[in-house]
């Protein structure tokens, strides 16, 4: 698995010292009050991001970090920064630290719904070229179906 995103030393108890989590909730909250009032103590931190999570900027040492307030969930409960965050039931806005788990992006992806148009998950769609015509077809194996092959491989 790649290792996790890296902050610069002593960001995480920035960080720590900026949020707090209600754990029964999952919502983070900030905790101090920044210059001219940008922003206030127990406002909730974040806002929606690509639609399906919600993430916040905070400064350090003039920088911008943009961060998915379910890796912060993440990490404030378990205290390191994973390289991948999913969510159980799919929802992400639902950051409670019961419904995230650690992952790599090959589970998560697994997790998505399908793309590009097409109508199932799962499923492959392979082209084949016989006497130089192609066809797409939509092949799915099912993990019997590819212990068999892998089987008949073998021997």
């Amino acid at each position: 698995m790649p290792k996790p995103t890296k902050y610069p030393e002593g960001f995480d108890d920035y960080l720590r010292s900026q949020v707090e989590l209600d754990s029964l909730t999952g919502n983070l909250h900030w905790t101090c009050q920044t210059v001219r009032n940008a922003r206030k103590m127990d406002r909730p931190v974040g806002g929606v991001h690509n639609k399906n999570y919600l993430s916040f900027r905070m400064m350090y040492k003039g920088v911008s970090y943009n961060i998915l307030n379910h890796r912060a969930v993440f990490f404030l409960t378990h205290g390191y920064w994973p390289y991948g965050v999913d969510h159980k039931d799919g929802n992400g806005f639902n950051n409670t630290p019961d419904n995230l788990r650690e992952c790599d992006q090959k589970d998560n992806n697994g997790n998505c719904a399908p793309k590009h148009g097409r109508q199932y998950k799962g499923i492959t769609y392979v082209k084949i070229g016989v006497h130089g015509k192609h066809k797409e077809l939509k092949v799915k194996l099912v993990l019997s179906q590819v212990t068999t092959l892998v089987k008949r491989k073998l021997r």
